[in-house]
């Protein structure tokens, strides 16, 4: 799925695209001042889960298109380089902390099936800790992008649910998806799982999780109201009182369907003219 991210200082935004010359996924680098573009990555290979670790440093997965180990990459976007490249068993998907990248978490996969998640350094990416995956059966949903954490060790997942009263006890159908937070239990060295948002009632899915402010969860949701057509909404869930707000996105009056979306530092929204 394509995904964009701006830089922290509005200088740089990456979008992982289709490039047509490599039919893969590269990373499209475009300097939203100059109105340019480029690719920073070309070749065959996925590129997906962008981070920011600062201004100018940007963290990606790589997924080749050929039986290599995937791998986590860094890149200095200033000089247009890559700076560091490693791999970790069955890793299948990152995540860090939007406001303070303290943590870089790793879902790693075993058998088929969701493993553990591996907390890394963001600076050594040596594994600090690691938890068993907090759910018996059901994986994120897709697994490519519906998972998030914060700099509290918070994690967000969209997972697939049968049953809004049990989402973990099957793997159900991924048309019909539950949001959940997992936080650790140091004594157990466990992530306790529970439930943020059931299922749509009569059907639908979540996705683009993002958190702001450490309290808002903003993300998509597409729901079946009747027999003939999907509602897109985006959601804004307050994580203290509970409060959902619920709007359906809008573009010079039209209404839009969002096929990702990302949020942006207020030092961004100012170097772009937003604010």
């Amino acid at each position: 799925m394509p995904e964009a991210r701006v830089s922290w200082d509005g200088r740089h935004m990456m979008v992982a695209t289709w490039n047509p010359d490599r039919d893969a996924q590269n990373i499209l680098w475009v300097d939203p001042v100059k109105q340019s573009e480029a690719w920073l990555t070309d070749d065959a290979a996925e590129q997906r889960c962008l981070s920011w670790l600062d201004d100018h440093r940007l963290l990606s997965l790589r997924l080749p298109h050929d039986r290599t180990p995937v791998r986590l990459q860094v890149w200095d976007v200033e000089r247009r380089q890559l700076i560091r490249e490693f791999a970790y068993p069955g890793m299948e998907r990152c995540a860090v902390p939007q406001a303070s990248p303290n943590v870089v978490a790793l879902l790693a996969w075993k058998d088929g099936r969701p493993d553990h998640i591996a907390l890394l350094d963001p600076s050594s990416f040596a594994v600090k800790e690691a938890y068993p995956y907090p759910f018996t059966t059901a994986p994120p949903m897709p697994v490519d992008s519906q998972m998030i954490v914060d700099e509290k060790k918070r994690f967000f997942f969209v997972i697939q649910a049968e049953d809004p009263a049990s989402p973990f006890g099957a793997l159900g159908n991924p048309d019909r998806t539950a949001i959940t937070m997992a936080t650790p239990d140091e004594e157990r060295h466990e992530l306790r799982p529970r439930m943020l948002v059931a299922p749509p009632e009569k059907g639908g899915r979540y996705g683009s999780l993002f958190l702001w402010r450490e309290r808002y969860l903003v993300f998509t949701e597409v729901s079946r109201e009747d027999s003939d057509r999907d509602a897109f909404y985006v959601n804004v869930l307050d994580l203290e009182t509970g409060l959902r707000h619920r709007f359906v996105p809008e573009w010079m009056g039209e209404k839009v369907l969002l096929v990702n979306h990302a949020l942006i530092t207020e030092r961004a929204a100012k170097a772009l003219g937003l604010r």
